[in-house]
């Protein structure tokens, strides 16, 4: 589960006829608008690269990008529910980080896909300048019909940013919010690195004991409303990914992140979640025209 994701899992309380939680059920769920980054099936095909390890390059490139001074990251979740009855509940939401300098922008644009998601459609903006920060958030059924290829942010303003802006910033740089440790990594994980010519392909695989992974689960809890002690993972999360080394700098070209659990509110809901991040390095610039005034 990713930090930074703040509209898509929030529950919807109702009776288990009319029961929408932004959930979903199954196997892995594929990105359905060729939006995300899928890992090649075939990466194993690769030659295995003997002195690499899949655990120590992942944090290696983690904290790489955590350091990076140009680069943008583009992310997508598909999030595709059934509750009791077969009832239906599906969104899509798209994140575009930029990364420049001492500068972050970060604009955000969450689409319900039914009527029981469209309520949750959402649009933000984040703007750190290097001394101060700026937002606009809106979440509301009149966005139902947003692009969140182009999101529309025609006539809005940024107001003053109320938080704490350096931890924000820190957390939009922070990819993941799993741990990657020897205590919660699954013994299924495979430790190879598998080349293919010049990129580096790896896969994670992370226990989800309950209370393993504290605050990916408090997440969970805060947003889909589950009642106490009810969130159960059904599947250990992976996370797969590709590296490619540029001036001695192994970075994330691309990852992909599958989760499924189930918790309880008005009835049990089985859910799956595909996060996909793709990324570009260098000549990334902050246009005046991305920004927004300030009232």
């Amino acid at each position: 589960m990713k930090r930074k994701i703040l509209f898509v899992i929030i529950a919807v309380i109702a009776t288990i006829a009319m029961l929408g939680c932004l959930a979903a059920c199954g196997p892995k769920v594929e990105p359905q608008t060729g939006l995300g980054w899928s890992h090649p099936t075939n990466y194993t095909e690769g030659s295995v690269q003997k002195d690499m390890n899949s655990v120590d390059l992942f944090k290696q490139a983690v904290e790489n990008f955590k350091n990076t001074t140009n680069a943008q990251m583009t992310e997508y979740l598909f999030f595709d529910g059934t509750a009791p009855l077969g009832i239906k509940a599906q969104q899509t939401e798209l994140t575009v980080t930029k990364i420049v300098d001492s500068k972050l922008l970060v604009t955000r644009a969450a689409k319900g896909l039914d009527g029981n998601t469209n309520k949750k459609s959402a649009l933000e903006k984040f703007y750190f300048d290097g001394t101060n920060a700026y937002n606009y958030y809106l979440q509301d059924v009149s966005l139902k019909d947003i692009d969140i290829e182009n999101p529309d942010f025609t006539g809005l303003s940024f107001t003053a940013y109320d938080g704490d802006a350096a931890e924000k910033v820190a957390t939009c740089k922070n990819i993941f919010s799993y741990v990657v440790s020897d205590s919660n990594l699954s013994a299924n994980n495979d430790n190879n690195v598998y080349k293919i010519q010049n990129t580096y392909y790896g896969a994670i695989t992370l226990k989800t004991d309950k209370g393993l992974n504290a605050e990916v689960e408090s997440v969970l809890y805060e947003n889909t409303g589950a009642k106490e002690d009810s969130l159960e993972f059904t599947a250990e999360t992976v996370i797969y990914f590709a590296v490619e080394e540029v001036n001695g700098v192994m970075n994330f070209i691309g990852y992909e992140m599958v989760e499924n659990y189930k918790f309880k509110e008005a009835a049990t809901v089985n859910v799956v979640q595909n996060f996909s991040g793709k990324f570009v390095y260098g000549n990334v610039t902050i246009s005046d025209s991305e920004l927004l005034p300030i009232a």
